[in-house]
């Protein structure tokens, strides 16, 4: 009798569980960070990247989880906030390894934040996936760290060379904030303009805290470059085109970053960013592949505002982690997941079968290549003009 009335309850809490949306059998958890600069400077690249892993991590756990070894798994996200600092992406980051116990972070975003916490994951053996575009964001001396993010170094020359093949641009000069990450960058410009038998004029640093762009944009109006490319968060990039367009500059002007056009016009007229090239998604029109336009359908589907997603670059983050656990049939051992991510053939929800590439530039072939999408603004949307295959892909070695 007891035997039976104990059976009852516990159907009854699997009942009332299921209800709920909960898996019928309780799952035990796969912690994974998420730290990406919420507020600051960086915070418009950062949010839309946990908009986006929070979302997936969520439509993984309504379905029962993430199945390894034929045990369910619920994903557990642990959100923190790196405010684009490398002492709070450190503490944050010692936070998740001794406190919450996570093996795997997403993030962070910047070079000065990923060398803070470099130390910690090598020694805890932490799963890192990152975005940077630093040139020592890979390396051997990072075993565990992988980018699913494609930085200047693997996008600077096909976005270079259609502006020069397509547009004409002979002479090139580079306004971008004077930080770890964009002093990284400068390299990369050096090398592809060299590359491809462009001239370069001295690039022009400015304060991460800057808000008037005028002064250096007079300077670099006055040398009447065929293209101005612009540098930092949107919001910085859209202030630097007004500034050019009203001080009467008339040639080209683009980003080689994956930067929305939605996040430019929320802070200039969108009349100022006309025909500004990027490397936004191109997730409509006849370049955009099924696979796109299918999550962009699905993503708007949930209710979501597709501005919040930030394009197609963060959704390879979580996915890839996942697949490599699910390989290595193991969520503890790091080791083993790290080299099933190695070996596999990542099969991504935007791009298909994706492979890792970069030894010859970082050491380690640890960068997920996928193909180069190339935009401009018209009428303040992202218009896709090229796509570049992964096999045309180019990756700066200096």
């Amino acid at each position: 009798m007891r035997k039976t009335f104990l059976f009852l309850v516990l159907a009854g809490v699997m009942v009332g569980l299921s209800l709920y949306g909960y898996p019928a059998l309780a799952a035990d958890e796969i912690k994974i960070g998420s730290i990406w600069p919420m507020t600051g400077p960086g915070a418009t690249w950062g949010q839309p990247f946990h908009n986006v892993i929070q979302y997936q991590a969520d439509q993984i756990n309504a379905k029962g989880g993430l199945t390894v070894g034929g045990k369910k798994y619920l994903i557990k996200l642990f959100k923190e906030d790196t405010k684009y600092v490398p002492s709070e992406a450190r503490k944050v980051t010692e936070k998740l390894i001794y406190q919450d116990k996570v093996k795997f972070i997403l993030g962070p975003l910047g070079g000065g934040e990923l060398n803070a916490i470099k130390p910690l994951l090598n020694e805890n053996k932490v799963i890192n996936v990152v975005v940077n575009n630093a040139l020592d964001a890979l390396g051997q001396d990072k075993p565990y760290c992988f980018r699913a993010f494609m930085g200047v170094g693997e996008m600077f020359i096909p976005f270079l060379e259609y502006l020069k093949d397509k547009l004409g641009v002979k002479t090139v000069q580079k306004l971008d904030w004077d930080t770890e990450s964009g002093r990284s960058a400068e390299g990369e410009v050096v090398a592809s303009c060299r590359i491809l038998g462009l001239k370069q004029l001295e690039s022009v640093w400015y304060p991460p805290d800057t808000k008037d762009f005028y002064p250096s944009m007079t300077k670099i109006v006055a040398n009447k470059p065929d293209l101005i490319l612009c540098g930092g968060p949107a919001p910085h990039q859209a202030l630097q085109v007004k500034a050019a367009r009203e001080l009467g500059y008339k040639g080209l002007m683009a980003t080689s970053t994956p930067t929305e056009a939605d996040a430019l016009i929320k802070v200039v007229d969108k009349k100022f960013m006309e025909n500004y090239y990027t490397s936004a998604s191109i997730v409509e029109g006849p370049l955009a592949t099924p696979l796109i336009k299918k999550w962009k359908a699905e993503w708007e589907a949930s209710g979501k505002n597709w501005a919040d997603a930030g394009g197609l670059t963060p959704v390879n983050f979580l996915p890839l982690v996942l697949q490599g656990i699910v390989k290595a049939g193991t969520v503890d051992d790091t080791d083993k997941i790290k080299a099933a991510m190695e070996s596999m053939v990542f099969d991504s929800t935007v791009f298909g079968p994706c492979k890792w590439g970069g030894k010859e530039r970082y050491g380690i072939n640890h960068n997920l290549i996928y193909p180069v999408h190339i935009s401009k603004v018209v009428d303040g949307k992202d218009v896709g003009v090229f796509i570049v295959p992964p096999e045309k892909v180019r990756i700066i070695v200096r």
